[in-house]
């Protein structure tokens, strides 16, 4: 059945032939320059747009400036990796469990080139009873919370409830001339949505990952693929191009050599495996060059919600438990797991004075 796309403008579609890792012609039809370069830098693909224009041969009317752009992106990126190589040596020194996650090591196992990828922060996922250990190591680097955070770690109760609901702190460094973020994390996601990978699952998946000379934990490939699937697709719901690009970027680069076997007795277990075929089916349906070695897509996605979306650009939305509990709800398996996400809910619910403390907070700090 043929493929509805209402949505696909000129612009949308150079962006996901950059995403597809495709070559295209010029284009008879008109490309607004201005509304192109709000698009890519709102869905965070500059670097894998540039490298589309060069394969391709096409040029823009901002491609001198893409150019700059993408280069101070690989300058930060290659910033991040060293800090993320000096941060893993002083965890793993101090009896610190953690893994690398997302950001540099993403970029470079997507991508093969940490310059490739937009990314914030530094992300690192680390035992629970390890945690305290980290935060204190990491503050003497000068890696801080927020104020917010600061709040909520300021007694012991507070913290556990907010360890009990939450899935990172974030902690910013400011004591070097450029600002570093690292993003702490004990869960993949919020314990509500029930996206379960729990950290004694973690050394069995565990794999070395050479990155610029340095030695981290990441995870076997399988594994890693469905943490993205779970963060672009589950938490993210597929909200940017960004999101879409790392999906492809993982097929065309391992999905000929991934045991699917494997994924889908994983996603199966923890009641993902709805999200899992989804996925494989909006980003055929979005038209990859599809591989007879990737697992089979049987279902034609409507792509005009997303493709409205994304060309929309909204602004940023707010962490809102309505939303993630409907959409925890799609994309789980069958009665047992949606109601691990209905009951997740009702428990965060039950936290009522961490709900206090937290509005209590907003309240004295409207900004």
């Amino acid at each position: 059945m043929p493929v509805n796309k209402k949505y696909l403008s000129p612009e949308m579609k150079m962006m996901l032939s950059a995403c597809f890792q495709s070559n295209a012609e010029a284009s008879d039809i008109g490309i607004d320059d201005k509304y192109l370069r709000n698009l890519i830098r709102y869905h965070g693909i500059r670097p894998q747009f540039l490298d589309f224009l060069h394969k391709s041969k096409l040029q823009t009317g901002f491609q001198d400036a893409l150019v700059k752009e993408c280069q101070q992106t690989a300058i930060i990126n290659l910033l991040s990796v060293k800090e993320l190589g000096k941060l893993s040596d002083l965890l793993r020194a101090n009896g610190v469990v953690c893994f690398a996650y997302k950001g540099s090591v993403w970029a470079d196992w997507l991508y093969g080139n940490v310059g490739k990828r937009e990314f914030g922060d530094i992300d690192l996922l680390i035992e629970r009873k390890s945690l305290d250990t980290a935060l204190k190591v990491m503050a003497e680097q000068g890696y801080h919370p927020d104020a917010y955070r600061n709040y909520l770690l300021q007694t012991p109760d507070r913290t556990e409830s907010f360890f009990r609901t939450d899935y990172h702190v974030p902690l910013e460094n400011t004591s070097v001339a450029t600002s570093s973020m690292v993003e702490a994390h004990w869960q993949v996601a919020y314990p509500r949505l029930k996206f379960d990978f729990p950290e004694e699952e973690w050394a069995q998946f565990q794999s070395d990952y050479q990155l610029h000379g340095n030695t981290v934990n990441a995870f076997q490939n399988e594994y890693q693929f469905l943490l993205l699937l779970v963060h672009h697709g589950g938490k993210e719901q597929w909200s940017r191009i960004k999101y879409i690009a790392d999906f492809a970027a993982y097929m065309i680069r391992h999905g000929s050599q991934t045991d699917w076997k494997l994924v889908e007795r994983l996603a199966r277990e923890k009641g993902i495996y709805t999200l899992l075929t989804k996925s494989l089916d909006l980003l055929k349906s979005l038209g990859i060059e599809w591989n007879s070695k990737w697992p089979e897509s049987k279902d034609v996605v409507d792509i005009n919600p997303y493709l409205k979306l994304w060309l929309a650009m909204p602004p940023q939305a707010e962490n809102s438990t309505w939303p993630y509990f409907v959409h925890g709800l799609t994309v789980h398996d069958g009665l047992k797991h949606k109601s691990k996400v209905l009951f997740g809910h009702l428990a965060y619910f039950l936290e009522w004075r961490l709900l206090y403390d937290k509005m209590r907070w907003y309240s004295n700090n409207p900004s």
